[in-house]
């Protein structure tokens, strides 16, 4: 499948990185999964997806600032959180994120967020 379908998951809760695996994998995304913020950093490479779903109660802000750092600065990072404040969400983009997403969340606006990022 081409990189521009695929999609990396970060999420500690299991039943929530299933959940989205099988939402995108519906929508003819391909997905890899990890359960924690360390895993993925040890092991992907920014030119195997083409945007990432980052639960924000991980470490994630030190995620996604690594992510700046390291990677493309035009991939795609879509955070999701279940505690989710203003305050929050200003650091979240001011960290590169490109979407933000309170749980629990519409189906439909993570499938057409994705879309919209991945053609973009």
């Amino acid at each position: 499948m081409a990189v521009s379908r695929r999609v990396c998951i970060v999420d500690d809760d299991d039943a929530v990185r299933i959940s989205l695996r099988r939402l995108l994998e519906a929508y003819d995304f391909e997905t890899t999964s990890y359960a924690s913020g360390i895993d993925f950093l040890s092991h992907h490479r920014c030119d195997e997806f083409k945007c990432l779903i980052l639960d924000i109660k991980l470490p994630g802000l030190d995620i996604l600032s690594h992510l700046r750092g390291v990677t493309r600065e035009n991939t795609p990072i879509v955070v999701i959180t279940a505690q989710g404040d203003q305050d929050l969400k200003q650091r979240v983009f001011t960290a590169g994120a490109s979407a933000f997403l309170d749980k629990p969340f519409e189906a439909e606006t993570l499938i057409a967020i994705v879309e919209q990022l991945v053609a973009g």
